[in-house]
């Protein structure tokens, strides 16, 4: 008996500590990770300077604003919150949503939908500049395209011109041969005639 109390001891000891442990360690967690809520749907929520409605309005928070919680006053349906824009005040919880209303959702849509249409305003300002480097690129393709043809004309030219060359280096040697065969049998009959006469 006195050792199943004596683990009792122990274990209510070791619970108390885990409790202990748990009610140090949530409450600053808690307070590390603010959780974000929004405004409902309607057009605009007043901030109260109190926990009650009688308490006078010292603000507005428009719909879909984000807001963080800072304190509830339990039993009256109210919470302080900070609106992300800087008021701060009382407002019925039940004007507190966890998920964007269709107002932020709208909100966030024109942001992206004005994004989109700057972006298309930019790519529609940079086309004509892309039709011009466009042209460019086709007039030198054009360019190129006639250049190798003034090139192809000018090496069948230059063939041409090669093979002519050709030709009448031949028939210059040609030529020079047979002057110089004429000059040879001119001399040498010319040679023969004096020998002849001289005898």
């Amino acid at each position: 008996m006195r050792c199943y109390s004596k683990r009792y001891e122990v274990r209510s000891a070791n619970l108390m500590r885990v409790l202990m442990v748990a009610c140090l360690v949530l409450p600053a967690w808690a307070a590390e990770t603010p959780t974000t809520y929004y405004i409902t749907d309607q057009l605009a929520a007043s901030l109260r300077a109190g926990a009650a409605k009688e308490q006078k309005a010292i603000n507005w928070i428009k719909a879909g604003e984000p807001v963080q919680i800072m304190e509830k006053a339990p039993g009256t349906g109210f919470v302080r919150v900070r609106a992300e824009s800087g008021p701060e005040g009382w407002i019925e919880a039940d004007r507190i949503v966890t998920t964007p209303p269709s107002v932020a959702r709208y909100a966030d849509l024109e942001r992206r939908f004005n994004a989109a249409v700057a972006e298309l305003d930019n790519m529609k300002t940079s086309l004509p500049e892309r039709e011009v480097l466009q042209r460019q690129s086709h007039d030198l393709q054009v360019r190129v395209v006639e250049l190798e043809t003034s090139l192809e004309t000018l090496t069948e030219q230059n063939a041409v011109l090669e093979r002519r060359f050709q030709s009448e280096v031949l028939y210059a040697g040609a030529l020079i041969v047979i002057i110089g065969m004429v000059l040879g049998w001119a001399v040498s009959a010319m040679r023969g005639r004096r020998r002849d006469g001289w005898h």
